[in-house]
C-alpha cells in the first residue's frame, strides 16, 4: 500500500512554532507557507540539472531555448539530438550529457518516474542519484519542491547552512550534524523549517538581533 505523504501546513506550523522558538520567529515575519508543488517527472529533473550552479534568470532561459530547440523536452526528443547538438541551447557540455543520460535511462524503463512518487524519500534518492549529474542534494530538491515531501532536511545546500548560521547565530557555518541536531524537534516536517530557513535570508539582519 502506498504511504500518504500530503500534510496540512497548518499543523506542521503549530508544531514547527511550538517546538523551536527561533524558527517560530521567522514563521511569524515570513507568513503563511506558499510553498506549491513544482512540475514533476521528467521536467523536473531536466530543469534541476539545468539549474545547477547558475542563476534562476538564467536557468530559465536555458530552459526556453533548450525546448526551442529540441521541439518538446521528452526523453525521445532529447535522445535524438548529441551533446553537441544541445549546446547550442546554452547547456555545457556537461550537462548535456547529463540529460542525455537521464533521457535514456527513463527511455529504457531503467528509472520509472510513474511509480517513483509512490517510493519512500530515501528509496527516491537511491533510484535518482544513478543518473550522471544528479547528486543527494538535487534529489533533495526534487523531493521539496517536486513532490513536496514534508520531512527533508538538506544538510548541504549553502542557504540552508547560512540561514541556520545566522538565525541560530552560531559562530561557523554550520556542518550536517550540528543542523540535524537543531532540527530535530522539527520532524515529521523539516522540509517546512527548510523552507522558511530560505525565506528567512531575505529578513534584515537587524530581525535576528535581539
Amino acid at each position: 500500500m502506498a504511504i500518504d505523504y500530503s500534510f496540512d501546513p497548518e499543523h506542521a506550523l503549530v508544531h514547527l512554532q511550538a517546538c523551536d522558538p527561533t524558527l517560530g520567529r521567522i514563521i511569524d515575519r515570513v507568513g503563511p507557507f506558499t510553498l506549491e508543488p513544482a512540475v514533476q517527472g521528467f521536467d523536473a529533473l531536466v530543469d534541476a540539472i539545468v539549474s545547477q550552479q547558475i542563476s534562476v534568470k538564467a536557468s530559465i532561459a536555458i530552459l526556453r531555448r533548450l525546448t526551442e530547440h529540441v521541439g518538446s523536452l521528452t526523453p525521445t526528443a532529447l535522445l535524438a539530438h548529441t551533446p553537441e547538438s544541445l549546446r547550442e541551447a546554452g547547456l555545457s557540455n556537461q550537462k548535456a550529457r547529463y540529460i542525455l543520460d537521464l533521457a535514456g535511462k527513463v527511455h529504457r524503463g531503467l528509472l520509472d518516474l510513474a511509480l517513483l512518487s509512490q517510493l519512500d524519500d530515501e528509496a527516491i534518492i537511491e533510484q535518482l542519484v544513478q543518473v550522471k549529474g544528479i547528486g543527494r542534494w538535487t534529489a533533495e530538491m526534487y523531493l521539496i519542491f517536486a513532490l513536496l515531501r514534508p520531512d527533508v532536511l538538506p544538510v548541504d545546500d549553502l542557504g540552508i547552512r547560512q540561514a541556520v548560521q545566522r538565525a541560530y547565530r552560531l559562530d561557523e557555518l554550520p556542518k550536517g550534524p550540528r543542523i540535524r541536531d537543531i532540527a530535530e524537534p522539527w520532524q515529521p516536517y523539516r522540509s517546512v523549517g527548510s523552507w522558511y530557513l530560505w525565506r528567512s535570508l531575505a529578513l534584515p539582519g537587524e530581525f535576528f538581533v535581539s
